[in-house]
């Protein structure tokens, strides 16, 4: 990500520096009840691992950047105590990294402070074992503090949880769930150096067709796919459905509904890091890029949204073909910032291959409303142009929401009284289009001033770079 859109989370409108969050605990659905995260009990959260798992030797501490790269060392049991009494410290820089793990220097985080260290905790719950390393090994995600104690602008997770305290002023709990997709890859490139499918697993065969939906896919990786499921309860990561995309090789899979969005974006950062430590496993290689193959789907990453009330009750609920007033207030939001946001949504210039590949289906317009019955209506943003963490896309889509609820506004385009579905579903779309050819070029300029030369070098870069393809 570069400069431009990691200060932007610092200086959004809805984000404060305040980050305490109490939620509205939910009465019902069918979702997952999440109690609210605190700062976590030494004793209580390290005891409790030394009992469950007396065989682990050794702590991956990991904080993800703003490209979702997780960063971080790995430290004894025996050390794990001082990590949790404050103890352990990563450079702020780590937040001013871009894809090929470069310091872009004018965020000034780097040189000009020094390469300054900050103290990171603990994130309550995230000590967890991990289940595909041949050593004894456990894993924590951590968060990070300034000098003075406060939570670090830098850190998106903080800047989500200014957006959710601004949310329970206004009596509302958002409800998230996010939707993973990704490719698996032979880690054997072609003789001129790109990517390909795998080899399936039981046919032997090279597949370079496109099944959506495809259950002979889902048998042909089935035992990797069972391993992602057994590893996903251990590591506490709520995975639900998991379906065959359109790419040979790309699969998506759905996390489940959570009422505390902190904690189901740190499972999102859990869970890629889960399958690409099993693809390798497997023999294979996987990614989350945008665009691995420049003839072939893209991947994507999807958050479904819906608000519930003090009373548990759902406000986009409606049985209206256009949602409920909320709703529509929601999407215009999210439609007006949406440009201020693309830095955020569109994190490297993989991501703007994917944008040129963009289909006309409804589908592929940044928000739309998914088909459901009134009790589950939601929006949906499709956040999925990105290589990045989940915290900051899920801060920028909420801000946007709150924002057009707060001012009640309604994207004209999209909802125009007497116009059939029809016509609003194009209007949206042509809408979306237009919006990604101006966008993308207004935001070569900014990032071509503001990131360093390394990352600039993959920017007109004809195919993926190396150091990228896995990002």
């Amino acid at each position: 990500m570069c400069t431009y859109g990691w200060l932007l989370l610092a200086v959004w409108p809805d984000a404060s520096l305040s980050c305490a969050s109490a939620q509205p605990t939910m009465r019902s659905g069918n979702f997952k009840q999440t109690p609210i995260m605190t700062t976590p009990d030494t004793d209580e959260d390290v005891l409790a691992l030394r009992r469950s798992h007396p065989q682990v030797r050794f702590v991956d501490v990991l904080l993800a950047d703003l490209c979702g790269i997780n960063r971080g060392k790995r430290v004894t049991i025996d050390e794990l105590q001082q990590v949790y009494a404050g103890g352990f410290a990563l450079p702020g820089s780590i937040f001013a990294l871009d894809v090929l793990g470069g310091t872009i220097q004018e965020a000034g985080l780097g040189f000009d402070e020094g390469d300054a260290d900050r103290s990171c905790v603990p994130i309550a719950q995230t000590l967890l074992p991990i289940p595909w390393h041949n050593e004894a090994a456990a894993q924590v995600q951590v968060s990070m503090r300034d000098h003075d104690g406060s939570p670090f602008f830098g850190d998106p997770r903080h800047r989500l949880a200014a957006v959710l305290e601004r949310f329970t002023a206004l009596r509302l709990t958002p409800v998230i769930a996010i939707e993973l997709e990704f490719y698996f890859l032979d880690p054997q490139r072609t003789a001129s150096g790109r990517v390909q499918p795998p080899v399936l697993p039981l046919s032997g065969r090279r597949e370079h067709r496109t099944q959506i939906n495809s259950m002979t896919d889902l048998d042909e990786y089935s035992a990797i796919l069972a391993e992602i499921s057994a590893a996903c309860a251990l590591q506490q990561i709520p995975s639900g459905t998991a379906l065959a995309e359109y790419g040979p090789g790309q699969f998506e899979v759905n996390l489940q509904h959570s009422n505390n969005a902190l904690p189901a974006c740190d499972e999102a950062i859990r869970f890629k890091r889960l399958v690409r430590a099993i693809a390798i496993r497997h023999g294979m290689e996987a990614t989350f890029m945008p665009k691995p193959y420049a003839d072939m789907a893209g991947s994507g990453a999807h958050i479904h949204v819906s608000l519930l009330d003090e009373h548990g009750v759902n406000v986009f609920a409606d049985h209206h073909p256009e949602g409920s007033p909320a709703l529509r207030h929601a999407i215009g939001g999210l439609a007006a910032t949406m440009s201020d946001a693309m830095l955020i949504f569109a994190a490297t210039a993989n991501s703007y291959r994917r944008y040129r590949s963009l289909s006309a289906r409804r589908r592929r317009t940044g928000r739309h409303a998914p088909w459901d019955d009134a009790a589950n209506r939601r929006r949906a943003a499709a956040a999925g142009q990105r290589v990045s963490g989940s915290h900051d896309a899920t801060a920028a889509h909420l801000a946007g929401s709150r924002t057009g609820i707060r001012t009640q506004s309604i994207h004209s385009r999209l909802f125009r009284r007497g116009f059939p579905a029809a016509i609003r579903h194009d209007a949206s779309r042509r809408t979306a289009e237009l919006r990604i050819a101006c966008l993308a070029t207004r935001i070569r300029v900014v990032r071509t001033k503001l990131v360093t030369y390394r990352f600039i070098r993959t920017r007109f870069a004809g195919d993926v770079h190396p150091a990228q393809r896995l990002q």
